[in-house]
C-alpha cells in the first residue's frame, strides 16, 4: 500500500528553463521591439528564421544586441518603428 503525504505550501518559487522555441522567439522580438524599453531575452533560438525576423526589426529602427547568451531588444514603443531604406527580406519566416 502507498500513503502520499502533502503539507500545506505558502510559497512556490523557481525557475525553468526551456529549449528555445521558434514561435516564441519570433514573438518575443516583435513585442519586445513594441514595448518601451529594454527587454532581456535568454534562450533565444537563434535559427536563420529568427535571424531574418532580427534583421528587418533592425532595418525597421529597432537596436538589438546579443552580449554572451543573452539578448537586448531595446524597444521603440507602439508606432516607434520607421520606414525602413532597403526592402526587408523575411527568408522563410511566416512573420
Amino acid at each position: 500500500m502507498v500513503s502520499i503525504k502533502s503539507k500545506k505550501c505558502f510559497k512556490i518559487s523557481g525557475e525553468i528553463i526551456v529549449p528555445g522555441d521558434k514561435s516564441i522567439s519570433h514573438r518575443v522580438l516583435i513585442l519586445g521591439s513594441c514595448a518601451n524599453g529594454l527587454t532581456t531575452i535568454e534562450n533565444l533560438l537563434e535559427g536563420e528564421d529568427i535571424f531574418s525576423t532580427l534583421n528587418a526589426l533592425k532595418l525597421l529602427g529597432i537596436k538589438i544586441v546579443k552580449s554572451k547568451n543573452v539578448w537586448k531588444v531595446y524597444g521603440n514603443g507602439l508606432g516607434g518603428l520607421i520606414t525602413p531604406e532597403k526592402n526587408l527580406n523575411l527568408g522563410n519566416s511566416g512573420t
